[in-house]
């Protein structure tokens, strides 16, 4: 076959990308095993080849960054991933969104994030150290993997950020035009991308992905310090310098969360900020356990309790980030999500990611090398043995079930027991008047509400294993579970801090309880009765909520005398207990603003419950015209037309008892009809009160309906000011008068008939012309047309006469309006969640600072 030299391409970008992204894998690889020896063996002469390795390394990941980054920017479309991610027309401060929408950018953020982690840890060196950066090593051997796009013994390894267009989808190569310029110049062809996800298209969504994934990245670091202590047989120096890093992840990968509700609430139009969607719960389930890790290494520290539980938890915390990456980028959520990725194929690979590292944290634990191979090798069986099951259905679906069931609980309860043959309990006597125990107890609770959640979002995961056909469960499901876990810890969260490590005095304790209490009761009851908490769960939630707000305050201005740098803990547990308050306040007295009474759908005219609940909480508004939503004058007159967004200039007008206009405010929801991703696109506009916010979304334009061809033509004789209508008799017209115009030059007649038309109860008068050259006797027609009206009249001729006659022709057709199908909805008291994020945030970094501290008093080399 004859070799095509094709034009236009720039093929040394992506080389030089490629070459990278080897670079990458191979000395992420000799990294690993350089700082494992290093800190296996003491040996110098591998630690240098780890130190080469790890700058190599970090030098290749950061040259993939820019490069993809510069193909990005300068639109060069010959690249599959430039082409569907990015556009012409995109914004320059969007294109960084681009970079990590594909899979293969957001793998290459996750590597950028462990990069820059492991160079931390390298300038700032602990005892374990050397493992710890050996093992981040490993899991970036294995997510440079995902972008090698090659082929290993019919096997697809990874998926390169760097493929042509044209090898990805070869067809385009086959475009009838291109028969007749030649194949070689297709990038004539491809003038622009396919562009950016409209719903991407927020300034939230530049830094929410990579909060989020760096509070991803941060999580491998107390599972690799851990792993380090595994292989160093070190029972005790891992705890301190892991508390700063446990806090780290967990304040960054909340922020990362709250990041993403933030912009759900301002650029989705679901009308809110947590939909419990399972890709959501995949960012929520580790974060939580990684909270009941932070709390268990403090009673760790202080009372060396739960040594076992705390190193499983650290373990299954970075499991759990694995299996939520593999949730999100399997495919295996299908429609399950609005967030997941569409499979490209590495659902081995991210299968093989998670088991690796389960098996490498089973073998480094245990001291019996040769009961851990077995175990594993049975493991490794087991897995196989499900997968010929379900091929061949050797048993039935509840067997298979109850069997896998029974062996991970039986491999949990296995790998407990050899932990404490290796780590054996302290023993201490147990004491409800201790600090340690209830922090136990929270971290109880918290493993939990972890495993409800885990459990309930990995349904489409039982539905392709066994064969089962489980609903994904709606909000009021989790909302319904999550709520008793919610009340204890807020209960714990203010509780906690007035005990003492070890034993506390009883009456000092309950003296120290009374004023919170006092005041939470009399602060919730007034809360109760003015937003009209009746439920008695919804009620009891906002009484602890307060109640851990004043508590923690009382405890850090009387306990810790102000002392902000010690009260850490007590700032972000009072934050947790301000974001509950949000959430109840915002979600319970939700009120839908724009109540519609018209019992039909806006439209299509479908009917049903879905419809009719549509219509109850939708707004139809022409435009131009006025209507009451509470108390507001409402009204749009204006579209900003920016392609592909429509921006509907809604006004708002809030008026007092006497009807006198007291505030004016414009809101601009947008719109784009977006075919490739099932029609209306839509992203709301909000209001921010300091007590409240107004949210308005638009959920249909008048820009989507289909225009139809004139019909029901009808020629009438008239004269002026004599009434007629048209076929069906629905409009009303006469000709209001006649009006004649010469051109400057003489050669043009322009007669003009104005016609008024009465239709849905509004008049207009447009024009109908006759444009008639005087030397050619050819005539032009201009129509007066009215689309509200759904009118088009023509003048045909004039017959002089006495009483002066117009031949006018007209027709019909659907009115059509400007017009917009608007919500709106009041979120009360919203503000209190996002306040107690930033109060939750700051919290997290005093403590982060505060245990930063203390471990370099204990070990100054840190």
């Amino acid at each position: 076959m004859e070799k095509v030299t094709f034009v236009g391409e720039h093929l040394l970008f992506g080389n030089l990308g490629n070459i990278a992204v080897v670079c990458s894998f191979i000395f992420s690889i000799l990294a690993f095993v350089g700082y494992y020896f290093k800190e296996k063996y003491n040996d110098e002469s591998w630690g240098k080849i780890g130190k080469i390795s790890l700058w190599i390394h970090s030098a290749s990941v950061l040259a993939i960054f820019v490069i993809l980054y510069w193909l990005i920017h300068g639109h060069y479309y010959e690249y599959q991933y430039v082409w569907k991610h990015s556009s012409n027309t995109l914004p320059s401060y969007f294109m960084i969104s681009c970079f990590w929408e594909g899979q293969e950018g957001s793998f290459l953020l996750w590597m950028f994030w462990h990069v820059m982690l492991s160079l931390i840890i390298y300038f700032r060196p602990t005892k374990l150290s050397y493992g710890a950066i050996a093992v981040i090593m490993l899991a970036q051997a294995v997510l440079s993997s995902m972008l090698l796009g090659i082929n290993f013994l019919g096997m697809k390894i990874g998926s390169s950020p760097f493929a042509l267009l044209r090898d990805v989808q070869p067809e385009i190569l086959d475009i009838p035009r291109l028969q007749m310029i030649g194949k070689a110049n297709y990038l004539s062809l491809i003038e622009d991308g396919s562009g950016l996800n409209p719903l991407l298209q927020n300034y939230w969504m530049v830094i929410h992905p990579p909060t989020l994934f760096l509070g991803f990245a941060a999580m491998v670091v107390p599972f690799a310090y851990m792993i380090s202590a595994f292989w160093k047989r070190d029972h005790s120096s891992w705890i301190r310098p892991m508390i700063p890093w446990a806090l780290f992840s967990v304040m960054i990968l909340g922020a990362g969360i709250i990041m993403g509700a933030f912009w759900a609430y301002e650029s989705l139009s679901f009308g809110g900020y947590w939909a419990w969607d399972p890709v959501e719960n995949a960012s929520l389930m580790p974060w939580i356990l990684m909270v009941a890790v932070v709390h268990l290494l403090l009673i760790l520290k202080n009372s060396g309790q739960y040594k076992v539980l705390t190193i499983m938890l650290i373990c299954f915390s970075f499991f759990l980030v694995l299996y939520a990456t593999f949730l999100t980028r399997s495919g295996v959520l299908g429609e399950a999500s609005v967030h997941s990725f569409t499979d490209l194929g590495l659902s081995g690979q991210l299968l093989l990611f998670i088991f690796m590292f389960i098996f490498l944290a089973v073998y480094a634990s245990i001291n019996n090398k040769n009961r851990a191979i077995i175990f594993l090798s049975l493991c490794v069986l087991l897995i196989g043995f499900n997968f010929l099951s379900i091929k061949y259905h050797w048993l039935s679906t509840p067997v298979m079930n109850s069997f896998n069931l029974v062996m991970l609980l039986g491999f949990i309860y296995w790998w407990a027991k050899e932990l404490m043959n290796v780590y054996p309990a302290k023993k201490v006597d147990e004491n409800i008047w201790s600090r340690e125990f209830w922090m136990f107890i929270g971290s109880l609770v918290l493993l939990l509400s972890a495993f409800q959640i885990i459990f309930y979002t990995s349904a489409p995961v039982f539905n392709k294993l066994f064969n089962l056909n489980l609903a994904v469960n709606k909000p009021e499901f989790y909302n319904k579970f999550q709520l008793p876990f919610v009340i204890v810890i807020a209960l714990l969260s203010g509780l906690g801090q007035f005990f003492n490590y070890r034993y506390s005095d009883k009456k000092v304790f309950w003296k120290n309880q009374l004023i919170p209490i006092v005041a939470s009761l009399i602060l919730g009851v007034v809360l109760i009765l003015s937003w009209k908490i009746y439920h008695f769960n919804f009620a009891l939630m906002l009484i602890l909520s307060v109640y851990s707000v004043v508590a923690n305050t009382i405890y850090l201005f009387k306990n810790l005398r102000g002392k902000l740098k010690l009260g850490g803990a007590s700032i972000a547990h009072a934050g947790f207990g301000l974001m509950m308050i949000g959430v109840l306040a915002s979600s319970i007295n939700k009120e839908v603003l724009t109540h519609n009474n018209i019992n039909r759908d806006f439209v299509d005219g479908s009917t049903g419950e879905k419809a009719q609940a549509f219509n109850r909480e939708n707004m139809l508004l022409r435009r131009g015209d006025t209507v009451r939503i509470a108390n507001y004058l409402v009204y749009y007159d204006t579209i900003s037309d920016i392609p592909p967004d429509k921006y509907f200039h809604v006004h708002w007008l809030r008026t007092n008892e006497r009807g006198e206009i007291v505030e004016k405010f414009t809101l601009k929801p947008n719109a784009q009809n977006n075919p490739k991703m099932g029609g209306l696109i839509s992203s709301p506009d909000t209001r921010h009160y300091l007590s409240h916010d107004i949210y308005t979304h638009v959920n249909h334009e008048s820009g989507l309906e289909t225009v139809e061809d004139f019909k029901n033509f009808k020629k009438d004789t008239v004269r002026v000011g004599q009434y007629f209508t048209t076929t069906s008799g629905t409009i009303r017209v006469k000709v209001a008068d006649i009006e004649n115009f010469k051109s400057d030059d003489g050669k043009k007649v322009r007669l003009i008939a104005n016609l008024e038309v009465q239709s849905l109860g509004k008049v207009q008068t447009i024009p109908a012309s006759m444009i008639i050259n005087m030397e050619t006797n050819q005539i032009e027609y201009e129509d007066a047309q009215s689309n509200e009206a759904g009118f088009l009249g023509r003048l045909l001729s004039i017959i002089p006469s006495e009483n002066m006659e117009l031949v006018i022709t007209t027709a019909e057709r659907k009115p059509i309006f400007d017009y917009i199908i608007m919500k709106a909805v009041k979120f009360p008291w919203v503000n209190l969640l996002w306040s107690g994020t930033i109060i939750l945030t700051i919290g997290f970094s005093l403590s982060i600072a505060q245990r930063i501290k203390e471990m370099r008093k204990w070990n100054p080399s840190t």
